[in-house]
């Protein structure tokens, strides 16, 4: 997985961008990828998979949008970039551009504009051979051990075979 700016891991007036990281009474269960060159830049896919929808952040508006990808061992979500009309239902690289990065900071003031990937499945072979490094960093941003690690869902799963574009 890599990240889908280029950027790091947000930290403003808003909070951490790390996952677990406090929500008011709620822990965030994402990870915040800075933009480096603000919205509008492109975003690309952080893992390799088929972009399976487009999913909606908030059920009050559709100003933002993201995507849900689904690929070999992990299933992501992210949100705050807006998709490429004919990628929806397509196969994508790691790397692939797939869409332009949107404006949060026009909902929320203290939040820099930023890309929210969550994990929402993951092969526990795949979790395996990251917890055996010592820290999931790498595939969630946080720097919790492995003991520290708790809630996350894992269900083992295939993809299914579908069209390809």
């Amino acid at each position: 997985m890599i990240s889908p700016t280029g950027g790091g891991i947000r930290n403003d007036d808003g909070g951490s961008g790390l996952w677990l990281a406090k929500r008011g009474l709620k822990l965030h269960q994402g990870v915040d990828y800075e933009l480096p060159n603000g919205p509008g830049q492109l975003v690309v896919s952080p893992i390799t998979g088929r972009i399976m929808r487009i999913a909606y952040p908030y059920s009050d508006t559709q100003e933002y949008s993201g995507c849900e990808i689904r690929g070999a061992d992990i299933w992501i979500k992210m949100f705050y970039l807006r998709l490429y009309d004919t990628i929806i239902g397509c196969e994508v690289s790691m790397g692939q551009p797939i869409g332009v990065a949107q404006d949060i900071s026009k909902r929320y003031k203290n939040v820099t504009p930023h890309i929210h990937l969550e994990i929402i499945k993951i092969n526990p072979e795949l979790l395996r051979k990251l917890l055996t490094k010592g820290s999931i960093y790498e595939i969630i941003g946080t720097n919790k051990k492995i003991g520290e690690i708790n809630g996350l869902f894992i269900i083992p799963f295939r993809s299914r075979n579908q069209r390809t574009c």
